[in-house]
């Protein structure tokens, strides 16, 4: 707290010292204050985000957001001025959802400058921004986003509705928002999507979708969402239609991939291997000859390994990642397949599982990541149940 005494005007000034900004408290406060003491204090300050309250709360939570709270002697109200500190990376690219051609902006994690992008995007009248805290402790500035004249009036009444009754102490986006809104939640599948860029977010608002934002996170949720829009990308819809569809199918291929190959490789070299050609066979049997485990443990094992090196390579430091997730691969690729712990096929179908997995997850990094990982285990196990009553 600071105490000026102006012309015999007592002004009291509270504020937290690491969250202001001197320069603009010195020029855009204190100095016309100097300057026309006895004059209204909203008439002085030259600061646009100006409110007044009555209420200690109020004023205690403003605080805590960066603001100042200015108090003239006699008078029954409080002043909140927004001088509050701007730290924050600039707009930088994308960094998981790169595109050849289109716009190269990400959100940051000041929510202000991501209601910016999107506005600069939407320039209609139609663009509505509400916005909540939630969070009992952290407070934490949400914002949703819609376009009236095209979104669900009840569903996004309904999305508010969820949001306002959230009772926690602080919320992670987008993670708890995820887990908190969503119907089913235990599904495998996602019931939205989460993007860093605005320009998907304006297509999808565009669609008549939600979006949320909060403050602290660089990454939007969009919702709802079906199955098939996991698989579309930016750059589908900046090339003609016939390249779009064209690369649509080839990441629906990689889906198929990644969730079948591993159980087709199960279920036709320990059950059914009559359903492949003779020379095709021949190979086979002749890689699985002196294996330790059997097919099922094999794969389970490999696709382990493979998560494991992942797993390094992502959390790691980019240098030391980089070293390992090359020489670790090479390295165990040798040891597994020298020591006769899974066949030279096997070697072949894990990373190519892992492959059409990386490629789908381009158009959406995260969801459709975890619903690979879910949908894997399940799709295996049910093949493997399939398949052994046939062998009985």
């Amino acid at each position: 707290m600071k105490r000026l005494r102006i012309e015999g005007i007592e002004y009291r000034l509270y504020y937290l010292n690491t969250l202001i900004d001197p320069d603009a408290v010195q020029t855009d406060i204190l100095r016309p204050l100097l300057l026309r003491p006895h004059d209204p204090v909203h008439e002085v300050v030259s600061i646009l985000d100006f409110a007044e309250t009555d209420r200690l709360e109020d004023a205690v939570h403003a605080i805590m957001d960066g603001k100042l709270a200015l108090h003239r002697a006699g008078e029954d109200k409080l002043y909140l001025l927004g001088a509050d500190l701007k730290k924050e990376r600039s707009i930088n690219i994308p960094i998981n959802e790169r595109v050849l051609r289109g716009a190269n902006q990400a959100f940051i994690e000041n929510l202000d400058t991501n209601l910016n992008l999107m506005r600069k995007l939407i320039n209609s009248t139609d663009f509505v921004v509400k916005t909540f805290m939630i969070g009992r402790l952290s407070q934490t500035k949400m914002a949703v986003m819609y376009i009236k004249s095209i979104a669900d009036s009840a569903y996004v009444a309904e999305l508010e509705r969820r949001l306002r009754d959230i009772d926690i102490d602080y919320v992670e986006m987008p993670g708890f928002i995820d887990e908190l809104v969503r119907d089913q939640k235990y599904s495998l599948f996602p019931q939205l999507l989460v993007t860093e860029r605005p320009d998907p977010a304006r297509a999808y608002l565009m669609e008549g979708k939600a979006v949320v934002a909060a403050a602290g996170s660089p990454d939007a949720i969009i919702m709802p969402v079906s199955f098939w829009s996991l698989f579309q990308s930016p750059d589908e819809y900046q090339n003609n239609w016939i390249f779009g569809t064209v690369m649509r199918t080839v990441r629906l291929c990689c889906f198929l991939i990644a969730i079948g190959l591993p159980g087709l490789y199960v279920a036709v070299s320990g059950y059914n291997p009559q359903l492949l050609p003779i020379n095709f066979v021949n190979t086979l049997q002749s890689s699985l000859k002196y294996v330790t485990f059997p097919p099922v443990i094999e794969a389970l094992a490999m696709m382990l390994l493979l998560e494991i090196v992942r797993e390094a390579t992502i959390r790691l430091a980019s240098p030391v990642g980089q070293t390992i997730g090359v020489v670790g691969g090479i390295v165990v690729g040798t040891v597994v397949v020298q020591s006769n712990l899974v066949s030279n096929t096997m070697v072949i179908v894990a990373p190519v599982r892992e492959d059409g997995e990386q490629e789908e997850a381009v158009a959406r990094h995260v969801h459709s990541e975890r619903m690979h990982h879910g949908v894997l285990r399940g799709g295996l196990s049910r093949v493997l149940n399939d398949v052994q009553p046939a062998a009985a």
